[in-house]
């Protein structure tokens, strides 16, 4: 080919450019002692944008050969890659010799790049071709890729990851991987995972594979004849009972025409097996429609492929069916040609249009426009994309424009400044370096820059200098993943120096880092990689898993003394049993579907009811037996609407009944909520959105409307914001007194952000001085967190940015961590409080007075059990606590639109608004398990978020909930996620979080959602690119299947048809929802390398030019290390 040219489809829309790519060849003769003539290999790859002046370079790839004819091994290799873009350019250098290692009966050394000098007597000794790569960066940074293959047959025998670390691979005489061994060189930390097969001698036979983990658990699959896996089963080596007995995990079954009609899973619930059986139907075309699931609800997806005359194209129909033969959250999507959306309109089931989404892209089929909304409130968010598909300007629906630059030197997504325009005014949120290798070394946020310092190669960083001088250093064993060992914080010593004058509002001398100061210890499974030990300030968290890899036991030592907890799980990660510090174990029940039915804690219990029509949660009631004279219960009674969203709850509050009535908007905004007790109104409240979705304006009336943090009872409040979601005026109007009739008076706040940083708040002013500050101030450290709060208090953070001190050293509040960044435990004087934690969040609080243990079930917050009572809490949709039923009757809880609580008595429990613990003097929440506090005074985090301006915490490191505080909820303090009832808008946000438990999740493919070792994560838009890379990658997986499959290379077969299965589930759902949020950054580099292998691979398979080379074994990306949670700090490297 001598060139292509990409000419853009006609489109109104958007402005895509001509792509042409050229191609040189460089003509190298054939090896010799052949008969053939000169061939060609690929000189150089040009891609050029045209433009009306001409043609611009974009990016230029060389590539130069080894060209000695009289070596047949290394003839013809690549010898140099360079890549040129920016004025910049980043070289690969190939190298190529036979280990030294390998030879025998020889003490000659073989020269690297001439494998044609190793003697004739030790030639068929030498079979492994060493491959060394060095990729320099245009700063000259360095990373040395090693590599070995079978000269033999082609298949690798040794690589090395990222870090450098070996993984080998062994196989038997039919090529098959016989085992993979991780740092097979290091006998401390080698771990190995084997294969072994069994193929059919009989006609009775049935083929199978076993694979044995790195633990020694074995896993058997079986297949029928056409390698399809049929069956599985697997140590059940949690069991002693049954620990010499495989058990079934899973069961498929297939029509006569090779479609799979059902799998079953099967879940151990101890010695019971639970079956949760899944039941398939299709289409004429042999496209899945429906899905039965264990609750029997179907899924259907049916698709018209020729649509109508004003779809022009393809529609697709998705709704739910209950038992019943009810219809539910019914979705029609009009597709374009390329199967990308272009209308996606929800209906009732009278099919009355409920909300409606369009989607126009440009002439690559890049969205360029997406409009939201019906008409009349139409929300337009556009997009401008330079020649690699990046994203560098956004105009949102509030006309703020944000935009981006990349580094210059690539291709790829590394961003280096990011700014918004709003108003005239441009302000700059973050700025960033890379290195040669892609590594982050520099940031610069709100003035505050941080660096980067690396060893030779690693991609983690060695020591980070934060704004304040202040250091974290680090230490790894790369041998067993990317996780410290050792982290070490070094606190900085300022020197004044000698001056005639001194300013006192400025600061004079120089800097010097301290001595390493406080180190935490890392230790962890040497197999598996699992964390098992950790230790920092005197605090100890040891860790046992089961062999799934859920968490057996914890134990933790603080101050001398030992906590424990256990945790018993099911094989499918159901949480059975979890017994706490107190000794008090909590028991979780579930039915034939895997659904949760009842949970008790003590002579408290809990049981979930489920509709029989959908199968959604229609009642949990809570009752507590504590007191044998009389039993106390909550019930909570849920409805939902046509598409899904909570509509009604009703509460009995032990026998008093109340209402809560939730309406929505066209985007799943809830704009009403109304809550009633008999005939009486306890609140009636309204919501406004701007055309961000940021809440705009509050109304509130009824007989128990909040109060806000001056005391002041709140009618209505207006928020105002900028274009990076800052809080500009609140107006807020409230009684003068306690009652409705009192007047009404009105109080406008105004926030300034005057310092480096445009996010920062510095003042707030307000203009009734009657009954508000006239007047509050704030101040910050070096490193952008509050120093100085709003009532006047310091406040104090070690260099993880982890608040460790509140008020003054004589009379404050300390605050203490575990290893884990978790926030352990508070001491007020002689007086000092224990926090233990579980999968669910805040498990216990052990304080000097009081115990508390929080009851769970299935996310939903159901009780509070104190040393000497227990409180049955009412909760709404977010898990607020609105209502506290305990012996003395009722205590009622509200809150403002932010979280500040208020009722007419103080409150009983511990937690509050969204489930939180607020702080008992500040009224805080410590969000993220003691990541960083919020504010519900200010509205707003005390803290900078270490992933913004550029990462998921989005572009205001402050903002709480990008200023949605209605719809969206943030446990974990760096990005706030959509609560349950907001079904749409979640998919339409720049940044939606992904954990295992995030709404939505199940309807994503796997491949899409994967998080490498991330326990939270956020989504992010879906490319072009990256479904051109899943599409190429998907059309090689027939070809190498059949390779795989003449080769009698079941395992192999059997992968890359699994792997193909996920590819086209992963590639329709991209296609449709392309410029959308629907994949991790993880889920991107995995389709990359995917891509990359692909390649290799299909070189090796036989045709005309290429010799063939079979293909290597499946699985050798790594052994399982990766334990998912969160960093072991704020500070995020990805």
């Amino acid at each position: 080919m001598k060139s292509s040219k990409v000419t853009p489809a006609i489109s109104g829309y958007g402005k895509a450019p001509v792509l042409i790519t050229r191609y040189r060849y460089l003509a190298l003769p054939a090896v010799g002692g052949g008969q053939l003539q000169k061939w060609f290999a690929p000189q150089s790859e040009t891609l050029l944008m045209q433009a009306t002046d001409g043609e611009q370079e974009q990016q230029r790839t060389t590539y130069e050969y080894f060209d000695e004819p009289n070596n047949a091994v290394l003839h013809g290799r690549l010898k140099l890659q360079q890549v040129f873009m920016g004025g910049k350019v980043t070289s690969t250098a190939y190298a190529y010799s036979i280990p030294v290692r390998l030879l025998k009966n020889t003490t000659e050394s073989a020269p690297e790049n001439t494998p044609e000098s190793v003697p004739e007597s030790s030639r068929y000794a030498a079979t492994v071709l060493q491959t060394v790569q060095t990729v320099t960066g245009f700063d000259g940074a360095k990373k040395v890729i090693t590599l070995e293959d079978s000269l033999l047959d082609g298949e690798p025998l040794l690589n090395r990851d990222d870090n450098n670390v070996e993984i080998s691979y062994v196989y038997d005489s039919l090529r098959r991987v016989l085992s993979e061994t991780v740092a097979p060189n290091d006998e401390t930390y080698n771990a190995t995972r084997s294969y072994e097969y069994q193929l059919c001698a009989n006609a009775t036979d049935q083929a199978m594979q076993t694979l044995i983990d790195v633990k020694g658990v074995k896993t058997c699959s079986h297949f029928d004849g056409l390698n399809r896996v049929v069956r599985e089963e697997r140590d059940d080596a949690d069991n002693p009972a049954l620990a010499d007995k495989p058990r079934q995990t899973y069961e498929a079954v297939y029509d006569a025409w090779g479609l799979m009609g059902s799998e079953t899973e099967f879940d151990w619930l101890g010695q019971q097996d639970l079956a949760l059986k899944s039941v398939f139907e299709y289409d004429d075309w042999g496209k899945q429609r429906c899905v039965t699931g264990p609750d029997g609800v179907k899924t259907f997806e049916e698709t018209d492929p020729i649509g109508t005359a004003q779809s022009q194209g393809p529609i697709q129909r998705s709704w739910i069916e209950g038992n019943g033969g009810g219809k539910s959250e019914f979705t029609e999507t009009w597709m374009n040609l390329f199967e990308q959306p272009t209308r996606s309109e929800r209906k009732d089931q009278a099919e009355n249009s409920v909300s409606l989404s369009q989607y126009h892209y440009d002439g690559l089929g890049r969205r360029v426009e997406e409009i939201v909304g019906e008409a009349g409130g139409e929300r337009h968010t556009t997009s401008v994309y330079d020649v690699f598909d990046r994203v560098i300007e956004s105009k949102l629906p509030s006309r703020a424009i944000v935009r981006r630059s990349y580094a210059g030197y690539s291709s790829e997504d590394l961003p280096v400044r990011i700014g918004i325009e709003h108003n005239d005014k441009s302000i700059v949120l973050g700025e960033q370096e890379f290195d040669g290798l892609d590594r982050l070394v520099s940031s610069v946020t709100g003035g505050r820059k941080r660096t980067f310092v690396y060893d030779p190669g690693l991609l983690q960083p060695k020591t980070i200098t934060l704004p304040s001088k202040r250091k974290i250093d680090y230490e790894y064993k790369p041998q067993v993943g990317d996780e410290p060992w050792r982290r070490v914080q070094s606190e900085a010593v300022h020197e004044p120096e000698i001056t005639c004058e001194v300013d006192p509002l400025k600061e004079s001398g120089s800097v010097r880092t301290a001595e390493p100061g406080l180190a935490a210890d890392y230790s962890y499974d040497k197999q598996n990689a699992r964390l098992l030990h950790s230790s920092e300030q005197g605090e100890i968290l040891d860790r046992e898993y089961y062999s799934t890899g859920s968490l057996k036991s914890e134990k933790r030592t603080s101050a001398g003394k030992t906590y424990d907890m256990f945790y018993s799980y099911s094989r499918l990660g159901l949480l059975l049993s979890y017994t706490d510090v107190l000794g008090q174990e909590q028991v979780n029940r579930y039915d034939s579907c895997g659904r949760l039915y009842e949970t008790s804690l003590g002579e408290v219990y809990s049981t979930f009811d489920y509709d029989t029509v959908f199968g959604r949660l229609a009642k949990i009631t809570t009752t507590d037996k504590t007191d044998g004279s009389r039993e106390r219960t909550v019930a909570i009674s849920l409805e939902y609407d046509d598409l899904g969203r909570e509509v009604k709850r009703t509460f009995d509050l032990d026998g008093v009944e109340q209402q809560m009535v939730q309406v929505y908007d066209d985007v799943d905004n809830m704009v009403q909520r109304t809550l009633r007790q008999g005939t009486e109104t306890l609140r009636d409240e309204t919501y406004l959105y701007d055309t961000s979705g940021r809440l705009g304006q509050y109304q509130c009336t009824g007989t128990q409307r909040p109060v806000d943090p001056y005391g002041r009872t709140l009618r209505a409040q207006a928020f105002t914001f900028d274009g990076a979601n800052n809080l500009t005026v609140v107006t807020t109007r409230f009684n003068d007194g306690s009652d409705d009739n009192s007047n009404v008076e009105s109080n406008n706040a105004r926030y300034f952000y005057e310092g480096d940083d445009p996010v920062q708040l510095s003042r707030v002013t307000n203009s009734n001085d009657k009954y508000y500050p006239s007047e509050i101030k704030l101040e910050y450290d070096l490193d952008g967190n509050l120093k100085t709060d709003e009532a006047g208090r310091t406040l104090k953070y070690d260099p993880l940015g982890r608040l460790i001190e509140v008020g003054t050293p004589s009379a404050g509040i300390h605050y203490q961590y575990d290893p884990q960044d978790q926030l352990t435990g508070e001491t007020r004087g002689d007086d000092r409080d224990l926090r233990f934690y579980s999968d669910a969040g805040l498990a216990n609080q052990l304080g000097s007075h009081v115990q508390s243990a929080f009851m769970r079930g299935d996310d939903y917050l159901l009780a509070e059990q104190q040393s000497d009572h227990t409180l049955l809490l009412a909760t709404d949709g977010s898990d607020s606590v609105l209502g506290e039923v305990g012996g003395d009757g009722i205590n009622r809880r509200r809150y403002t639109a932010y979280g500040h609580a208020s009722g007419e008595a103080p409150p009983l429990g511990k937690l509050g608004f969204n489930g939180e613990l607020a702080e008992a003097d500040s009224g805080w929440q410590m969000l993220g398990n003691g990541y960083r506090a919020y504010s519900p005074v200010l509205m707003r985090f005390n803290s900078p978020d270490s992933w913004s301006p550029f990462g998921e915490g989005g572009v205001n490191g402050y903002a709480y909930v990008e200023g949605d505080p209605v719809n969206r909820v943030d446990p974990s303090g760096h990005f706030g996620i959509f609560t349950p009832f907001k079904l749409l808008f979640r998919a339409l946000k720049k940044s939606p979080t992904l954990t295992t438990k995030s709404p939505g999740v199940a309807k994503i493919p796997e491949l899409l959602t994967s998080r490498g070792s991330k326990s939270v994560t956020a989504l992010k838009t879906i490319r072009q690119k990256d479904a051109a890379r899943l599409l190429e990658t998907t059309k090689s997986y027939r070809s190498r299947i059949d390779s795989a499959i003449s080769d009698y290379k079941l395992k192999t077969a059997k992968f890359l048809t699994d792997k193909e299965v996920n590819a086209v589930e992963a590639l329709g759902y991209m296609q449709k929802n392309m410029g959308k949020t629907g994949m991790t950054a993880h889920a991107r580099s995995v389709i990359k390398k995917d891509l990359s292998l692909a390649r290799k691979e299909l070189k090796k398979i036989p045709t005309v030019e290429n010799i063939r080379r079979p293909n290597p074994a499946p699985g050798k990306v790594g052994l399982d290390r990766y334990l998912p949670g969160k960093p072991k700090d704020r500070y995020s490297f990805d």
